[in-house]
């Protein structure tokens, strides 16, 4: 209650009438809560009483049992359901009762809540005033130049977004044509920036001779508001000696100072800015030639391995293309012979031919992969020679070399990939 806005005291005690109408309001449910209880024991009692009364008269009817032992086994549920009844009665009771106690203790810590927090509410609005008073001293100058402030900020965001993009300018996806849009949207942002700052310096330099009269009559304003709270003269004097006043000389004495450091520092930061960009651009151009460079020769070294299949392909299509022809003709021939010898002589020169096919299907398979079994240690050639030209690049004293060990040709296929 003591962040609430300024309100009268009449207002805030409205607060607490709502809580007792919420008290009451429990209290009242409770007490519908004991009636519908007691009601709905007082309706199972009968019901149990009819149902045992119509029991008796059946199991006299029956003439099972005889009249003493009826009467006695009705007796003994009855006596189990009384004794139920009674518990059941004792638990609402308990239950009401807790529900009371609990009632009647939360009323009691929230009054002691509500006397709590009205008390610090009543302080609060004292030094409500002296914070607001500070806060607007502290943040003056986004207050006069709050349009320039937040285009900074916003600039700021949007370098750091372009620096961000730094990670994503990796290999396979970096070249030198994005390195270079992104340096050109880095230096734009840069000189966006030095140009808010120098206008930033201006506003904030013609702004403090206004600031002072501002400042002057925003403490007779919590004059005001002080004494509106029942202060004496001699407390609000005090206060705004020791505490207004106080402040204010000592920001005023403090701008000065910060207008030159903040115009050094610009002036630093504009330098750092551009000398870093350009370190940071060159690095990245270098990476970016190596990488292209390493990529144009892999694609290269692809296109000829691509070049090789094609040829085997089309080899063995050609191959094929002759086979199925005179296939073809057998199985014509075949379907023309009528004597058993001539039947079987084509028969088995047919086979003969779909093995000769399956002979340099496989044959060609074998050959394509013996290309393509030579594809790892092409590729490991070119890695290594990218890693010895980023080695170099970046100044490194070591590059990567594959493990020399004795292997069968398999592991070495793996060690070429790694």
């Amino acid at each position: 209650m003591e962040h609430l806005e300024p309100v009268s005291v009449r207002e805030v005690c409205v607060l607490w009438q709502e809580v007792e109408e919420e008290v009451k309001l429990k209290k009242f449910r409770i007490v519908e809560l004991n009636h519908k209880l007691t009601e709905s024991e007082t309706q199972r009692t009968d019901k149990i009483r009819v149902v045992l009364r119509k029991n008796l008269h059946l199991l006299g009817k029956i003439s099972f049992l005889p009249p003493p032992d009826v009467c006695r086994l009705i007796h003994t549920e009855a006596t189990m359901l009384n004794q139920s009844l009674l518990a059941n009665r004792r638990s609402v009771a308990r239950l009401l009762l807790l529900l009371q106690e609990e009632n009647l203790q939360q009323e009691a810590l929230l009054r002691l809540h509500w006397e709590d927090c009205l008390s610090r509410w009543r302080r609060g609005r004292v030094t409500q005033v002296i914070d607001g008073f500070r806060s607007l001293c502290s943040s003056d100058e986004e207050q006069l130049v709050s349009g320039q402030l937040e285009m900074k900020r916003d600039l700021t965001e949007q370098r750091e977004d372009i620096v961000d993009k730094i990670w994503s300018m990796v290999p396979p996806s970096c070249s030198t044509a994005l390195v270079s849009d992104w340096f050109n949207q880095l230096t734009a942002v840069n000189q966006l920036i030095d140009g808010l700052h120098a206008d930033f310096l201006y506003q904030l330099h013609c702004c403090y001779e206004q600031k002072w009269q501002d400042r002057l009559a925003e403490v007779e304003r919590c004059e005001e508001a002080l004494s509106a709270l029942q202060l004496s003269d001699e407390e609000v004097k005090d206060i705004v000696s020791s505490q207004l006043l106080t402040l204010i000389g000592r920001s005023q004495s403090q701008d000065e100072e910060r207008l030159a450091a903040l115009d050094l520092c610009c002036d630093s930061a504009a330098r750092r800015a551009l000398s870093f960009s350009r370190c940071v651009f060159v690095v990245m151009r270098g990476a970016a030639l190596l990488w292209e460079t390493h990529s144009r020769r892999l694609e290269s070294r692809e296109e000829d391995v691509q070049q090789h299949l094609h040829e085997l392909r089309r080899s063995q299509q050609r191959h094929t293309q002759r086979k199925k022809v005179h296939l073809d003709d057998l199985l014509g021939r075949l379907r023309q012979e009528s004597s058993e010898d001539a039947l079987k002589t084509s028969l088995d020169k047919s086979v003969q031919y779909l093995q000769d096919v399956t002979h340099s299907c496989r044959q060609c398979v074998s050959d394509q992969g013996d290309v393509l079994d030579r594809l790892p240690t092409l590729y490991l050639e070119e890695l290594l020679s990218y890693s010895r030209s980023i080695s170099s690049f970046f100044h490194l004293s070591h590059t990567y070399r594959p493990v020399t060990t004795a292997t069968t040709p398999t592991d070495t296929h793996t060690h070429a990939c790694w």
